[in-house]
């Protein structure tokens, strides 16, 4: 009778259920944060213009298109889990509106390329820089698994001739009724808060035309601590003076971050002593490593690195200044200084001409002077990336 019980329970996904399927749990999870993070990719690329000046057609309607499908694929990673025979058609539908939309750009790049090569570009700048075929590959990994991955699941179901379920029904799916059902017992809600904080911090960079606008980063992590620390629970064992103390050291520390990163050598120095202090710090309430790194990454390090919009730890023997687009449609660039004084620019990612002038002036779209030792100005194009004289 018990185990009947179980077995009942464990199909609404309960915590019975996740305790005996934890690895399968957190691919879910993961494949949930995959496809908002590839959510977030198609609005950024489509902020940045890259939609519109690549696509045959409007990049708007694109990123609308990009969105459903996203919706469709959410519904299929759950019927997938869930190993509901209904998922089965829809699979094929959503193959089906795949192949239709890559053939409306046969004469032009993919524009799902387009987002995934925005991923790999991501990673570059940010974490390791990989060699190009390295890069083409991970590019077509990330397209098979986000329209592939469930057809192929569904006929190893089939060809193990696995037990599927029948209880999903298609005015549940289509209405997102069972979508929004599941979501609340798998706390699926969890992983589209981390997404929405990670969406707000690289719009804040990519719109940003003045280094300021990355203090933005200081109220924007000190809520995400408040929303981690409500949805571990953590608020059950830190009191008010506490949390106070708590929100109050994390904004000295997120204003230290930012601010440093004009200053060579501190900005990378008062990331590691802010993420090593905040991670002890938070270890001392929740007691679990896992729960205090996964607080710590997300709000000291991800949210300020793309509030600030660039890769801030690339040259931390240079200090950003400044950054400047005093032109419409200019592309972005960053002021940079050494410690002795000497004036350099970089753009977002990592190209860099090194500080080695006096002083650096602009009164051209894409045009830049830059005055060296000899005081002799030298003329640099931003836009073609060299130079000029």
């Amino acid at each position: 009778m018990i185990n009947k019980l179980l077995e009942k329970e464990s199909f609404t996904f309960s915590s019975n259920w996740y305790k005996q399927n934890k690895r399968a749990y957190f691919f879910l999870l993961f494949d949930i944060f995959f496809i908002l993070l590839l959510a977030i990719f198609s609005f950024k690329e489509y902020l940045i213009g890259n939609l519109d000046k690549n696509l045959t057609y409007d990049g708007l309607l694109f990123l609308l298109l990009m969105f459903i499908l996203l919706i469709f694929r959410f519904n299929l990673s759950l019927l997938v889990f869930a190993k509901q025979k209904l998922g089965i058609p829809i699979a094929i539908m959503f193959i089906l509106i795949i192949i239709y939309v890559e053939t409306k750009y046969v004469d032009s790049t993919s524009p799902f390329i387009i987002i995934f090569n925005s991923v790999v570009y991501f990673i570059n700048k940010f974490f390791i820089a990989v060699p190009e075929t390295l890069a083409n590959i991970i590019t077509y990994v990330l397209y098979f698994y986000l329209f592939y991955a469930p057809i192929v699941i569904y006929s190893y179901y089939i060809l193990f001739k696995l037990k599927l379920n029948t209880t999903a029904k298609p005015f549940d799916v289509f209405t997102g009724f069972y979508a929004t059902t599941l979501s609340k017992k798998l706390r699926v809600m969890d992983v589209i808060v981390v997404s929405f904080f990670i969406a707000i911090a690289m719009w804040v960079g990519i719109i940003s035309i003045d280094i300021k606008w990355a203090f933005l980063a200081v109220p924007l992590s000190v809520y995400s601590i408040y929303e981690f620390c409500k949805r571990i629970k953590l608020n059950t064992l830190v009191k008010g003076k506490q949390k106070l103390l708590v929100y109050t050291i994390a904004a000295i520390l997120l204003t230290l971050i930012i601010y440093t990163q004009r200053l060579p050598y501190w900005g990378l120095a008062i990331l590691i002593f802010s993420l090593v202090a905040m991670y002890l710090l938070f270890f001392q309430f929740t007691k679990t490593h896992f729960k205090s790194l996964i607080i710590v990454t997300i709000s000291f390090f991800i949210i300020p690195s793309l509030c600030l919009g660039y890769n801030i730890f690339a040259f931390p023997q240079y200090g950003v200044i400044n950054n400047s687009v005093p032109f419409e449609n200019e592309k972005i660039f960053y002021i940079i200084k050494d410690k002795d004084g000497n004036f350099g620019i970089r753009n977002r990612s990592f190209k860099i001409i090194k500080p080695a002038y006096k002083s650096i002036e602009y009164n051209t779209k894409n045009i830049i002077l830059m005055k060296n030792q000899n005081n002799e100005w030298e003329t640099f194009d931003l836009e073609n990336d060299i130079f000029v004289y």
